[in-house]
């Protein structure tokens, strides 16, 4: 590529940042898909770099995770550093730093986990937990990526099982092929739950502030072990 199309392409993202950029991230902070925030904005922007700035926008704010959440992190806000090839072709990558808050040693031991019973079932332990913890200390594994891509008639099936705005907030998004952790907002606690009753949900949820965890399976779909 050519100095001037290095210069050229420089421009363009940077004008792009400054059109879209803050636009995309305080849509992403409201809890828009990646759909309804393609429709707000009016710069014209490819639905892969919609979907990737989108997403690099959850993982610098940590609604997404992409690391076991016993590891607590402080997210900070991503930069974008200068970098120069061999022939000193400038280019830019975004950089996103973190440190840790806590001495995780991978000990899921350490923590202590729920039960699901008769009495306390998912939809009840999720919604007291998350009201103990926060928001932002209250996760769930999410597999969407991997499911996709291994199991794609089973993806259709957990999509059909959606509402509309669920389905669009799954399938707007670029998930990673392995398992990755949300923050429980109620909607998306919402969107867990309703697979959880159609027996298509199985994964982990944490909760940071009390050290507790639960694993979620199609056995204990009814609220019993």
């Amino acid at each position: 590529m050519q100095e001037g199309s290095w210069f050229q392409k420089a421009l363009t993202d940077f004008t792009r940042e400054a059109a879209v950029g803050g636009a995309i991230r305080h849509l992403t902070d409201l809890g828009y898909t990646v759909e309804e925030i393609g429709e707000e904005i009016a710069f014209p922007i490819s639905r892969d770099s919609l979907q990737r700035a989108v997403w690099q926008r959850l993982l610098n704010t940590g609604m997404i995770l992409c690391e076991e959440p016993w590891v607590r992190r402080t997210v900070q806000p991503a930069e974008f550093v200068r970098e120069y090839d061999k022939y000193g072709r400038p280019s830019f990558r975004c950089v996103t730093k973190t440190a840790s808050e806590e001495g995780g040693n991978g000990q899921e031991a350490e923590w202590r986990e729920l039960k699901l019973s008769a009495e306390k079932g998912l939809d009840l332990l999720l919604h007291e937990k998350t009201a103990e913890n926060g928001v932002e200390n209250s996760y769930i594994s999410c597999e969407f990526g991997g499911i996709a891509t291994e199991e794609p008639g089973r993806f259709r099936e957990m999509l059909q099982a959606l509402d509309e705005r669920q389905r669009e907030y799954v399938e707007g998004l670029p998930w990673d092929r392995g398992r990755v952790y949300h923050r429980l907002t109620s909607y998306m606690t919402d969107l867990i739950l309703r697979l959880y009753h159609k027996g298509m949900y199985c994964g982990k949820g944490y909760f940071l502030r009390t050290r507790e965890w639960v694993e979620v399976s199609v056995a204990n779909r009814e609220g019993y072990c």
